[in-house]
């Protein structure tokens, strides 16, 4: 499954077609996060220790896009269809996606940020390259299941691709398959 999205994110990119690859890019840390932490029922702290471990980056050419931000980008859009941040819960006034195509040498985020009095960031600005983030966080997902795959098997589906007349033998009725785009 993992391999699948990762496929599916590079095309979407490929395509331009940049809130599919986030949105897709964005879930990845919820299924890494179910494999490396199975006995955590909490989602979000799942998310956040996933994303922390195998996405953020100290390296100066990695994401350095702080958990909570990465973890309130997700919830907005994948519960919102918004693909912003929640201000108040991040401490970011201003966040933007960044789309560059074609942009080598090009920073991947850029901030704007002061300390307060409790030692907390408080981001004045926030921008993120999102392709760069797609590819990233696709990129740590495909190393860590490749190297982890026993510890998805928790994903037990099957999608098929079938002719609709051998759909139409498990029962699924004819005007399921038109559509009017």
């Amino acid at each position: 499954m993992i391999e699948r999205l990762v496929k599916e994110i590079n095309i979407c990119i490929q395509n331009k077609c940049y809130i599919a690859a986030l949105t897709t890019a964005i879930m990845l840390p919820d299924i890494c996060g179910k494999a490396e932490y199975p006995n955590e029922k909490a989602a979000g702290k799942r998310y956040k220790q996933w994303y922390k471990q195998y996405v953020y980056s100290e390296n100066p050419f990695g994401i350095h896009m702080p958990e909570d931000i990465a973890y309130s980008l997700r919830c907005n859009l994948l519960h919102e269809g918004n693909p912003s941040v929640n201000n108040t819960k991040c401490r970011v006034n201003q966040f933007a996606l960044i789309i560059r195509e074609n942009g080598a040498n090009i920073p991947l985020e850029s901030s704007e940020y002061y300390t307060d009095s409790d030692g907390i960031k408080i981001f004045n600005i926030y921008n993120v390259n999102l392709i760069e983030l797609c590819r990233q966080i696709a990129n740590a997902a495909l190393r860590y299941y490749r190297e982890n795959t026993e510890k998805f098997s928790f994903l037990n589906f099957r999608i098929m691709s079938v002719p609709d007349d051998i759909a139409r033998s498990f029962g699924l009725k004819e005007n399921l398959f038109k559509y009017d785009l």
